[in-house]
């Protein structure tokens, strides 16, 4: 039972507001309305048979009054008298219409009541009291009951009628004064809540009305005000943050395509140019997206830059920075990184990943191998290990490092990209630059979103190497 009341009660907790209303309202009035038919059914039906046994009662006393006058005259006049009355009677408004009467002598003097049982519940009754004549009249109740019902009905159909009506009445005010307003403001707070701008508020229909939408306008201006704070805020800071991540003007031989998935990024890229010449080229990735990642590659890039006029190793980078996220972010807070140094001229071309997502090497010869971790995540073990690993590469080859959120870019059925599909892609097009390399990588996971919005941060770098180099690993 609690179950099926629990059932209705939130079935009607999802209906309109609009809809719950007028479904009050019509309940009310139409179950007040049946009430009072069933009750004006009733009290029509018992006035009218009251009033036939009434008038019945009636004519039986005056009856045994004739009855007892017509006494020295015999039994044949007496019979002659009630057999004229009935007959007058059926042929009237009383079909059925009997007179049985009973004199204290013994006499009993019956009209058209041979076959007639007039105890029956089916026929309407009236006796006299009168000594020394009993009569009882007696006629069916059937057409008594069918006028009465008749009068009823008319009654009823008047009165839905003039409920309808009041219904309606009570309905389009309702809908005019309660309803369309509500809809009105709460139509007009999804616009608010779409476009972020103040909207023309309506004029109030009551005073009640008239309070909620002056609370509405107060509240959409402050919004208003505070969305424009906010926008013009996170503008300066997107500025900003894009301005600390681009690549050196004039640098054909490398390409940053960065798009974040909120305002600002978690993800975030920094070049380190060494005393030797040399550069680091990083690729962070601070966990989540939005403001909060935003602040933690805003930590990270302070950190990097700490590092500037130091001759270090990629793993050696990577190990400072760990110590220094430990020191500065929150324990929940983690971050991926790659690093690679560029040789300023002869020498390896080397690499160190802590935790980062799988980056690429892409071959003249169209071959593509894979940059995997070599060490854990930043943040998380102070005692964390990285390790430098030298890649073999020739001139003309391009590397790609990429955020996860180009792996985990996602269709509308929920799949990923995937890290697979990335080096069918890169097999697939020509590396005919560092910028189309970037480009290429960037427009295959926008295939796949096939317009969805990214629901993470998307960094690529492509880097063309100018160099032949061969491996050797080198201990960080």
């Amino acid at each position: 039972m609690n179950e099926r009341i629990n059932h209705i009660t939130a079935w009607l907790r999802s209906l309109r507001l609009r809809t719950q209303l007028l479904l009050a309202v019509n309940l009310v009035v139409g179950g007040t309305t049946l009430g009072m038919l069933y009750l004006d059914y009733r009290a029509s039906m018992d006035a009218a048979l009251r009033s036939k046994t009434e008038s019945l009662t009636d004519e039986a006393n005056a009856i045994a009054e004739a009855v007892n006058a017509l006494g020295h005259h015999g039994s044949d006049a007496i019979q002659s008298y009630l057999d004229s009355v009935c007959t007058a009677m059926n042929s009237g408004t009383s079909p059925g219409h009997t007179v049985e009467a009973w004199q204290a002598t013994g006499l009993y003097f019956a009209s058209h009541t041979h076959t007639v049982d007039s105890e029956s519940t089916s026929r309407i009754r009236g006796e006299s009291g009168s000594d020394p004549t009993l009569v009882r009249v007696s006629e069916l109740a059937a057409p008594v009951v069918e006028s009465a019902r008749t009068t009823a009905l008319r009654r009823a159909a008047v009165l839905l009628g003039a409920a309808a009506v009041a219904a309606g009445v009570v309905n389009t005010l309702l809908i005019r004064l309660m309803t369309t307003p509500v809809e009105n403001l709460a139509r007009l707070v999804r616009t608010f809540g779409q476009t972020r701008s103040e909207v023309p508020l309506p004029q109030a229909s009551s005073a009640e009305i008239a309070t909620l939408t002056g609370e509405l306008g107060i509240m959409m201006s402050d919004l208003a005000r505070r969305e424009a704070d906010r926008t013009a805020q996170l503008a300066r800071a997107r500025r900003l943050q894009s301005h600390l991540i681009s690549a050196p003007a004039g640098d054909q031989r490398l390409a940053v395509e960065y798009h974040p998935a909120d305002e600002v990024a978690g993800d975030f890229v920094d070049i380190l140019t060494l005393p030797s010449g040399d550069r680091i080229v990083c690729l962070g990735d601070v966990v989540g997206h939005g403001v909060p990642a935003a602040m933690g590659a805003a930590v990270l890039k302070a950190l990097v830059i700490s590092l500037q006029g130091q001759d270090l190793t990629p793993a050696e980078l990577l190990d400072a920075v760990n110590r220094g996220v430990l020191r500065a972010s929150l324990p929940e807070d983690f971050v991926s990184m790659i690093a690679v140094r560029l040789p300023n001229g002869d020498g390896p071309v080397c690499y160190a990943s802590a935790g980062h997502e799988t980056c690429f090497a892409v071959h003249a010869n169209g071959l593509v191998t894979e940059l995997s971790s070599t060490g854990g995540l930043l943040g998380i073990d102070p005692k964390a290990e990285f390790v430098d690993t030298n890649l073999d590469l020739d001139e003309g080859d391009v590397l790609v490092l990429i955020s996860d959120g180009i792996s985990e870019a996602m269709d509308e059925r929920g799949r990923l990209l995937g890290r697979s599909r990335i080096p069918a892609s890169l097999r697939s097009t020509p590396c005919v630059s560092a910028k189309s390399t970037a480009a290429s990588v960037l427009d295959t996971a926008r295939r796949h979103l096939d317009g969805r919005p990214a629901s993470d941060d998307m960094t690529v770098i492509a880097l063309e190497v100018s160099t032949t180099t061969r491996a050797q690993e080198v201990n960080g």
